[in-house]
């Protein structure tokens, strides 16, 4: 609905009368209006500002002659416009409706007939846009409207001209949830990135969330590059056309044209967009039947693909992975001191808080906890004269506050959760934490528990802290905005001043100034007693500065800065660049700054590491790089989820289970933190999958018990289960004819209700090691194994040490530390076969199968080597897989669309194998 105007407003531009206000943003307000005629209009007005400056009139006449060339069925048809004037101004065809973003905000995800109508609608418009020549880039759920004839594609206001092949920029421009990676990149742009970013808004329509997470640009923008967004929630119609659209390669992308023929069930999105969008008489007998069906369209089936056999890759060729799933991205940095030597404090998503050292790059300590939050929450201070890191885990359904020891990585205190707060930024006064969330402050003291709520009314985020006068002062930034708020004394320190920053994501403070960083301008130097600006600039080479800070040099203070592929640092007085830093692993996430031996050190974080350099000369600096280790693989599970075959892990160091795609490497859901308790032995001990009342779940066991998680969600179900903690065997199977599941505790075997969680049975045992398998238990004592607790097989392990043992398919196998494999078949008791020396070292998985009708075996070894053998003839099947670093923890057999492939796990990743003819 329109909102009143507002005092200043002009009563009427180029002879339409203005009735309200529709919306606003950094180029302009869009007026209601109405023509002589009384028909709605919708007026856009040229800010003020921007009217003075003749590029920002360049831009808006491009906007109009872009809106003009593109089909009416597709747009809001441009009606008049003046740009010569005192206040340019567009008038356009007035919409009325919601645009997506409020229709989803409003009522949630849309409906899969819904769904598939609006992807119809914007694709149809979509291929209007690119007929003109015309790249939307900056397509989003804010830019389409939901007319009572259809969805519209609004606001060319960053549109190009193609003119031939493409656009070339040397900014990052779009919006950044919904930008293709060519965007983050600041590389050549076609018409693919619209398709990427349409790709992304389906997304939103369907889970109300962004493709690409939330949190700090740093984060979003790398996982753009690097992530895979969940496509679960999509339904079978859109999931294939979509993931083709969200190929990182835009030349493997589809065109519009095809993409609509495809919904309509007619085609396949497999052609690559060419630089200049073909002219095809049959795209325009398809956009007239698209008009057609809008209102009234069916969903269409989308051909289901599955992977087909034939290319043949050669028994042990990867070919999937690896896959770092249990290692994860840098997401902040700050340096610290802890007992007199330079350390950096360093946080990442789902993961444990670590403290390394600035000179030799070796862990000094890690907290016991996992901070599991997909954004950068850190702080760091001093508790009862403590060193201690305060940081967000994700529990349940809301975030809670927790601090640590630095020193013994201890927890401290008691955690503090706000019921339905997502806290968007952590920052340190006075021994307290000050952290952000939507509609205020919180202080909180982790020693004391004292806990004080301000509630602010304002869209700000608290993103730096200083000083003035003795009172701490926080600078809280916004859109294209920022205030100052005084701690101590609890109120507005000044008014709130209008800034060039379109989204502030960092900002940093000395000297009574503060430095402001965000998206689509340069830095904003301000004063803290007022918030007022300082000085123009300084001027970047990026467009969108993902962190700032701000150090002193020998020639004075400087502002170091970090942005998409580059980092650099300025003169705080002159804004002259001085030095140029390399980007840590391609892409600079967070960094820190502080003194190492008397030289100033900038170190900056990125994929899974740490980069240090000297902020005069730009050189390496301290230990150069400081790589952080993610935790091994400790085990892993295949299964098929909503069609798609998928890996369930669990990692040694931050105790999760996770689901990942095994074809793409995608994360399947959230991780599963329940096993995580803040102690060293909170392993996750075992794993099974399957399904209870039809939905996919996951099944672990961990010292605190058997635990049940949606596999697609990552979601627990219920509590742990009684009577099995410390189980080191759990399966999800049937016994008397109901659904059950089985754990194998050190002394009992214990039966549960799956659904409830009740015990059903459980049966005392006395065992060494024990596995259980479709309902076949196979233990171990002094060396001798055991089927069901009592038949004991023929023959022991001589004396040797087991370090494996499988069970299934009629067949026991085992592993010891001298490389031997032995199996037996459990219907004679008898031993078969002895592999000696099977591998160099400990066989330290096994996993048993079938290939091509003949029983085999697959293994793995302490040199990380995985090989497979024949069974029935005693021998290796080809040469062994290798690519691990570290021993492999677990293999298993999986089928990856219908051809079977070996997975192991090892290091930090999964890996994927071919077992020869037919694998692709």
């Amino acid at each position: 609905m329109p909102e009143p105007l507002e005092p200043g407003d002009a009563l009427q531009v180029g002879g339409y009368r203005l009735v309200g206000r529709l919306g606003g943003g950094g180029q302009g307000v869009v007026y209601l209006g109405s023509a002589q005629d009384g028909r709605p209009v919708a007026v856009k007005v040229l800010h003020a500002r921007m009217a003075a400056d003749p590029r920002a009139r360049d831009r808006f006449l491009a906007e109009i002659e872009a809106a003009k060339q593109v089909a009416g069925f597709a747009t809001a048809s441009v009606l008049a416009a003046d740009v010569d004037g005192a206040h340019p101004y567009v008038v356009s065809e007035y919409i009325p409706g919601d645009s997506l973003q409020q229709r989803v905000e409003r009522d949630g995800p849309l409906a899969p007939g819904e769904l598939h109508r609006l992807a119809v609608n914007t694709m149809t418009a979509l291929a209007a846009i690119h007929r003109a020549e015309i790249v939307h880039r900056d397509l989003k759920p804010s830019n389409v409207l939901l007319g009572s004839d259809g969805a519209r594609v609004i606001d060319f206001g960053i549109a190009k001209v193609l003119n031939g092949t493409s656009v070339t920029v040397s900014e990052v421009i779009g919006t950044v949830a919904y930008m293709s990676p060519e965007q983050v990149s600041a590389r050549r742009l076609t018409a693919a990135t619209d398709l990427f970013s349409w790709a992304g808004m389906m997304i939103f329509a369907a889970t109300g969330r962004s493709p690409f997470g939330e949190g700090d640009v740093g984060a979003v923008l790398y996982r753009i590059l690097h992530h895979e967004p969940e496509l679960s929630a999509l339904p079978d119609s859109l999931r294939g056309v979509l993931a083709a659209c969200l190929n990182r390669d835009p030349s493997a992308r589809p065109r519009a044209d095809d993409v609509l023929l495809t919904l309509l069930g007619e085609g396949r999105p497999t052609l690559p967009i060419s630089p200049r969008p073909r002219r095809r008489r049959l795209l325009w007998a398809t956009l007239a039947v698209a008009l057609a069906l809008v209102l009234s369209f069916a969903v269409a089936v989308w051909p289901r693909t599955e992977r087909a056999p034939g290319s043949k890759a050669p028994m042990g060729t990867q070919i999937r992975g690896p896959y770092e799933v249990h290692s994860r991205d840098v997401q902040k940095i700050i340096w610290a001191t802890l007992n007199g030597r330079p350390v950096v404090v360093t946080s990442r998503e789902n993961d444990r808080i670590t403290v390394s050292d600035v000179r030799t790059g070796a862990r000094v300590s890690a907290s016991k906890l996992a901070f599991g939050t997909d954004y950068a929450a850190l702080t760091v201070l001093t508790l009862s004269k403590r060193p201690a890191a305060v940081g967000v885990r994700k529990r349940f359904d809301q975030d809670e506050l927790a601090a640590v020891d630095l020193e013994t990585g201890e927890r401290i205190g008691k955690p503090y959760s706000f019921p339905g707060a997502s806290f968007t930024s952590l920052l340190t006064a006075d021994e307290v934490v000050v952290a952000g969330y939507a509609d205020g402050i919180i202080t909180w003291n982790p020693v004391t528990g004292e806990v004080v709520r301000t509630r602010l009314h304002e869209d700000l985020t608290p993103l730096a802290v200083g000083e003035v006068d003795g009172d701490t002062v926080i600078v809280m930034g916004g859109a294209r905005k920022v205030r100052l708020w005084n701690l101590t004394r609890r109120h507005w320190a000044a008014a709130a001043v209008a800034t060039p920053v379109e989204r502030p994501w960092s900002a940093a403070v000395s000297g009574g100034r503060f430095v402001l960083g965000g998206m689509h301008t340069d830095l904003y130097v301000g004063d803290l007693r007022t918030g007022r600006r300082v000085r123009t600039g300084p001027a970047t080479k990026v467009q969108t500065v993902t962190d700032v800070q701000m150090i002193n040099l020998p020639g004075g203070p400087a502002i170091v800065y970090a942005g998409v592929g580059l980092s650099a640092v300025l003169d705080l007085s002159t804004g002259r660049e001085l030095t140029q830093i390399p980007a840590a692993a391609g892409f600079t996430t967070s960094m820190t700054a502080g003194m190492l031996d008397g030289r100033p050190v900038v170190v900056s974080g990125g994929a899974n590491g740490l980069r240090l350099r000297d902020a005069q000369s730009g050189g390496p600096a301290g230990a150069g790089v400081i790589s952080l280790y993610g935790g091994a693989v400790r085990l892993a599970r295949c299964d098929t989820v909503n069609g798609r075959t998928v890996v369930v892990s669990a990692g040694t160091e931050d105790h999760s289970v996770r689901v990942t795609d095994l074809d793409s490497g995608a994360a399947v859901g959230e991780p599963f933190l329940g096993h995580s308790h803040g102690f060293d032995d909170d392993e996750v001990l075992a794993l099974a999958t399957g399904r209870i009342d039809g939905r996919p779940v996951v099944i672990s066991a961990g010292q605190d018990g058997v635990r049940r998680s949606d596999a697609v969600t990552g979601a627990g179900l219920g509590e742990a289960l009684p009577n099995t903690e410390a189980a080191t065997a759990v399966t999800l199977t049937e016994r008397s004819g109901r659904p059950a599941i089985v754990s194998v505790t050190p002394r009992n075997l214990v039966v549960s209700d799956p659904v409830t969680g009740d015990t059903i049975e459980r049966t005392d045992l006395a065992f060494d090691d024990a596995v259980e398998s479709d309902g076949t238990l196979l233990t171990a004592a002094g060396g001798v194994l055991y089927v069901n607790g009592s038949t004991r097989l023929d023959g022991d392990h001589d004396g040797e040490t087991l370090e494996s043992m499988i069970v299934g398919r009629g067949l026991a196998a085992t592993g010891t530390r001298d490389g031997t494999i032995r199996v037996w078949n459990l219907a004679t008791g008898r031993r078969t076969l002895s592999l000696p020396k099977a591998h160099h070292g400990w066989v330290t998985a096994l996993a048993l199968g079938e290939l091509r009708g003949h029983p085999v075996l697959l293994s793995g070894g302490e040199n990380g080597e995985v090989r497979l053998w024949d069974l029935a003839a005693g021998k290796p099947l080809g040469t062994p897989f290798t690519g691990h670093t570290a021993q492999v923890t677990t293999v298993a057999f999986c089928t990856l669309g219908q051809v079977p492939i070996a997975i192991s796990a090892g290091d930090t990743t999964i890996r994927g194998w071919s077992l020869g003819e037919g694998t692709d």
